[in-house]
């Protein structure tokens, strides 16, 4: 049983602007509450990592949901995860860019290693325009629970 002691965001949200803050959440979990195991921070979201573009003439589709990942992709110099590949409930195939790019080089770093294939998450993808151009806004650890705990 993991025990989830804090959430620390990287970056700060700005309830007033449209913009997105790309950004990590990160969260210190022990194993036990008896004080016996060391508690380690872990990476569990990215969040804002682009604009949702929701408005009438967007001309986007969202996709929120569970995914597994079943691919993903470097830069070719292999500094950053590029994109990953996931196929819908529906039988779609999604190529997501991850966004990873606009993080600083420390939280970039902590991102590359975030996804994984085989692994599951829930993510808020969409794709944009005639040709169907995907990008990454949310994704966030499955195996996590988010909120309070009881």
């Amino acid at each position: 049983m993991c025990v989830s002691a804090a959430v620390i965001f990287s970056a700060a949200a700005d309830a007033q602007s449209f913009n997105a803050h790309a950004r990590i959440v990160t969260t210190w979990q022990a194993k036990d509450l008896t004080g016996n195991s060391t508690a380690a921070e872990r990476l569990v979201a990215l969040e804002e990592m682009d604009e949702v573009h929701d408005r009438p003439g967007d001309n986007c589709t969202q996709f929120i949901g569970p995914v597994t990942v079943e691919g993903i992709q470097f830069t070719p110099s292999g500094g950053t995860l590029e994109t990953f590949r996931f196929t819908d409930k529906n039988g779609n195939q999604w190529s997501v860019p991850t966004n990873i790019g606009r993080l600083s080089n420390v939280d970039r770093q902590h991102a590359n290693s975030f996804i994984r294939v085989g692994k599951r998450y829930l993510v808020h993808a969409q794709v944009c325009g005639s040709g169907g151009n995907a990008s990454l806004v949310s994704m966030y650890d499955a195996a996590v629970n988010f909120g309070p705990v009881r």
